[in-house]
């Protein structure tokens, strides 16, 4: 069976290595029945590994329970946003009921990859370090002169601010076949690699796609959908850097855009064939 693979950069990721979490181990599986009601697709998560629900509360312990400045503007964005569409809100505010985590920290996080996107850009982590004292001076300037608009000064204490970036690769053997791989480079790294599993999404008793998920996270973030026409997906974060960019994306989120997630995780059940799938995630509002 061969899987044909597009590369879809929307923005994200994961390095586990720079971070001091090292090696491989196998995911816990996880099936997502859609056949279920949205309320109880999630029922069975915690109870996968008791390390889930450990996990989630040391993140918001650690990160949240006391940074009252970002947990404002969080709660505040999520609470201008609103609720998101039926279906994704159900499974939501079922994460929240079985974590026993604050509903409105549960909404925030799913807006973690839209977020990522306006921290304060990492100024080119490749230049050389025989670079010219003007170019570094000014790499310094760029770095001294980007700050976060009023009111959102917050968002710099998110505890994924300073993860590296992630990528993937594609690569077709001999026979046709495509392999894809990727890193997710999201920090806190024990945090997360701690949080990962594989999701197989089922209809019917059939699987539809797996993706690698986050527990307590309700959309994909590497996926793939098996067949004679396949695809595969990873989402990956890049910094806004354009004039105008952090207003158009909290407009977005402000407005109750759908979350791009979301958006790729419908088209993953919707969508059997690479071509029909390359067409809906082109053309997604």
């Amino acid at each position: 069976m061969r899987l044909f693979a597009p590369l879809f950069l929307l923005g994200l990721s994961l390095t586990l290595l720079s971070s001091g979490v090292t090696g491989s181990k196998p995911l816990l599986v996880f099936e997502v029945n859609l056949d279920l009601p949205p309320s109880e697709r999630f029922a069975g998560l915690f109870d996968l590994s008791p390390d889930f629900n450990r996990t989630v509360w040391k993140f918001y312990d650690d990160s949240f329970k006391d940074n009252t400045a970002l947990t404002d503007l969080l709660y505040g964005i999520a609470e201008k946003r609103g609720p998101e569409n039926a279906e994704q809100w159900q499974e939501i505010q079922s994460l929240a009921d079985l974590s026993g985590l604050p509903l409105a920290f549960v909404h925030s996080i799913q807006m973690l990859y839209e977020l990522q996107t306006v921290m304060v850009p990492v100024v080119n982590l490749t230049r050389s370090s025989s670079s010219s004292s003007r170019e570094k001076k000014e790499v310094e300037a760029e770095s001294t002169s980007y700050a976060f608009p009023a009111g959102y000064e917050a968002l710099e204490s998110l505890p994924w601010r300073h993860s590296a970036g992630c990528t993937g690769i594609i690569a077709a053997t001999a026979d046709g076949s495509v392999a894809h791989a990727r890193n997710l480079d999201f920090a806190p790294a024990d945090i997360m690699s701690a949080l990962v599993y594989d999701a197989r999404f089922t209809k019917g008793g059939e699987e539809v796609f797996r993706s690698q998920m986050v527990a307590g996270y309700t959309m994909v973030v590497t996926a793939a959908r098996f067949g004679t026409n396949g695809y595969a997906l990873e989402r990956n974060t890049r910094y806004i850097d354009h004039a105008g960019g952090f207003e158009t994306t909290m407009g977005n989120l402000l407005g109750g855009v759908p979350l791009n997630g979301w958006t790729l995780r419908k088209i993953l059940e919707e969508e059997s064939s690479y071509d029909a799938a390359v067409e809906a995630f082109s053309t997604a509002a």
